[in-house]
């Protein structure tokens, strides 16, 4: 990439799949599972509501199979995107730091700290790598006979020039 950095935010398939069941699939349009009972943007008092009336925690075996489609699909897009995906200049875990967080992954602002770290990390990096670029050492000093050096406060062919020959590629 040009005059950027990429960033690709690195999740199991299964941390994805649980975090889009959460929060519902209608502002995704390749997981949507079409008919899930869970697409309510994430509205955890509706989620509420919906888990009392139906005995405390819905209906098990359909959000087994809504994970486990969501599952297929993204373990598909992973492997379709998996070499696109490797030309990211940086890759953040979305992984959660402990057993607890596990099913979920970080919290955002701990993914944010991590993209912002790498994004520092990158740019320090390239900034040393384009000050190693600046440092060359001319070693032979004398121009080949095809090139010449101009004055570039007297140019060729200003009537203040020094030089008594006239340039041959000037009218």
């Amino acid at each position: 990439m040009q005059g950027g950095i990429s960033v690709w935010l690195n999740g199991a398939p299964s941390l994805l799949a649980h975090r889009v069941i959460r929060d519902g699939t209608e502002n995704r349009p390749l997981l949507a599972t079409g008919g899930g009972n869970n697409n309510n943007g994430g509205n955890s008092d509706e989620n509420d509501e919906n888990s009392d009336r139906n005995g405390g925690g819905g209906s098990i075996e359909t959000e087994s199979e809504e994970f486990q489609t969501l599952l297929a699909k993204l373990n598909k897009l992973l492997e379709d995107r998996l070499e696109q995906y490797a030309f990211a200049d940086i890759t953040v875990s979305l992984e959660g730091e402990n057993p607890s967080t596990a099913d979920f992954g970080a919290p955002a602002a701990v993914v944010a700290l991590r993209i912002l770290t790498a994004v520092n990390e990158r740019i320090a990096k390239d900034a040393a790598a384009r000050a190693e670029r600046m440092k060359f050492e001319v070693v032979n000093e004398t121009l080949p006979p095809t090139m010449r050096v101009v004055d570039s406060i007297n140019p060729i062919g200003s009537s203040s020039s020094s030089s008594s020959d006239p340039d041959p590629y000037l009218p």
